[in-house]
């Protein structure tokens, strides 16, 4: 799902440089546009970052955001207590904040 996030994001990015091609879309295709793509480029890239530096965190936050699973299906899946999950997100939560924040 991040993926196709991301994809989605870089799309609409092209499109709106000129890829050459006319762009009709559905109202049940239709994406918010405008400052949500950025929203996802940049997380894309804070996890990335985040990734370097603490994999586990970047995991939670893609087994939370991404694929929707609970802390309870989190914890079975990682090996871990939901205590330490809970703790993870927060963490995860700020350096991601924070990140974004210093980003320009």
């Amino acid at each position: 799902m991040r993926q196709v996030l991301v994809d989605m994001a870089r799309a609409r990015g092209r499109d709106k440089r000129g890829a050459g091609l006319a762009v009709t879309r559905s109202g049940a295709d239709e994406v918010p546009t405008g400052e949500r793509d950025l929203d996802v480029m940049a997380l894309e890239q804070s996890l990335l970052r985040l990734e370097q530096i603490e994999p586990r965190l970047a995991q939670v936050v893609e087994l939370h955001f991404f694929g929707g699973l609970s802390f309870p299906e989190m914890a079975r899946v990682l090996g871990v207590v939901e205590r330490t999950l809970f703790r993870d997100w927060r963490t995860a939560r700020a350096l991601i904040h924070a990140d974004l924040g210093s980003s320009p």
